[in-house]
């Protein structure tokens, strides 16, 4: 993934990789439906079979499991939903971990996603394409929301991010 430097979060110091582009797959033996972060082999990318925070996902038709369960707080750059037949649902297993989107979603020609629990956007939520996107879940964060696409965008939570909605 590429070394690339350090960096002081004030309680440890943290070494950059470098990020990819990863594929869910939900073909772990033993874990099926679990995202985490550097553990469990659900994920196809040029380097491994993991996720490392910070990289970018695709969620499409190839993957053999389409409820994903996140297993504990996770950040991404961008999330492309290109499931086109099979709806997705990405939940929180206890509830309280909290998917971080430092990018842009997008869900051109895809089926139905349900993105379950809570959700922080560091720099606004961007959300692109033609498919259909539920958060039932706490949004928060700063930036606000644009909405971009003719796809349906479902915020079930009483969200408490700073910022516009733009559509």
């Amino acid at each position: 993934r590429g070394f690339q430097g350090f960096s002081d979060t004030g309680s440890a110091i943290v070494a950059n990789l470098g990020s990819v582009v990863n594929t869910w797959q939900g073909t772990d033996p033993t874990n099926q439906n679990f995202w985490d972060v550097a553990t469990t082999a659900n994920w196809t990318n040029s380097a491994d079979t993991v996720f490392q925070q910070g990289d970018a996902v695709i969620f499409d038709d190839t993957a053999s499991q389409f409820g994903v369960s996140r297993q504990e707080n996770i950040t991404v750059s961008d999330i492309t939903f290109a499931n086109a037949t099979n709806a997705y649902t990405l939940t929180a297993q206890t509830g309280l971990e909290t998917l971080t989107i430092d990018g842009i979603v997008n869900a051109n020609n895809a089926a139905a996603v349900a993105i379950n629990g809570p959700v922080t956007v560091t720099n606004g939520l961007n959300l692109e394409g033609t498919g259909d996107l539920s958060f039932n879940g706490n949004i928060t964060g700063t930036g606000g929301i644009q909405k971009n696409g003719t796809g349906t965008t479902t915020l079930s939570a009483q969200p408490g991010y700073s910022g516009n909605v733009n559509v």
